[in-house]
């Protein structure tokens, strides 16, 4: 459902990165240096992972929503229920990842908390579809499970 979404969104609203915008608009002012090609072009001293990134990528304007964000906020959403002494440590995951993503260019900042709330409402949506099931359920004679407290 949340990639899906993104996608609806990517393909009405394409959005462009910033190293895009950059590339093509020279919209990132010149006392912002991007590490970008430094970063993954001598990675591990590999291949040119920024070669693959850049003429790879099928969609290179699907920056909103950052999927990149929302994936790491359901992880750490779920943690909170299932496994509480991992959830500070997934928090802290997201923290870092939407650090680098911004850090390297890769979404903005609006990016990221437009992957926050579409990981939250697929989540709500998906619990509410859940509730409306058990109640219509119930209604036949069925018997009503109680709610886990997560779509799952």
């Amino acid at each position: 459902v949340l990639s899906f979404a993104a996608f609806i969104t990517y393909v009405l609203y394409p959005a462009v990165p910033p190293w895009l915008a950059d590339q093509y608009y020279g919209t990132i002012p010149e006392t912002i240096y991007s590490i970008r090609e430094e970063v993954f072009s001598g990675w591990l001293y590999g291949p040119n992972v920024s070669y693959v990134m850049r003429y790879g990528n099928p969609n290179v304007v699907a920056a909103m929503p950052s999927l990149h964000a929302a994936y790491p906020t359901l992880i750490f959403i779920f943690s909170l229920h299932y496994w509480r002494r991992v959830a500070p440590l997934a928090l802290l995951y997201c923290f870092c990842l939407w650090f680098s993503i911004v850090y390297l260019g890769d979404h903005y900042v609006v990016d990221i908390i437009a992957g926050i709330v579409y990981a939250l409402a697929t989540l709500l949506g998906l619990e509410a579809l859940g509730w409306l099931q058990r109640r219509r359920g119930a209604g036949r004679g069925a018997v009503d499970r109680p709610s886990s407290g997560i779509a799952v």
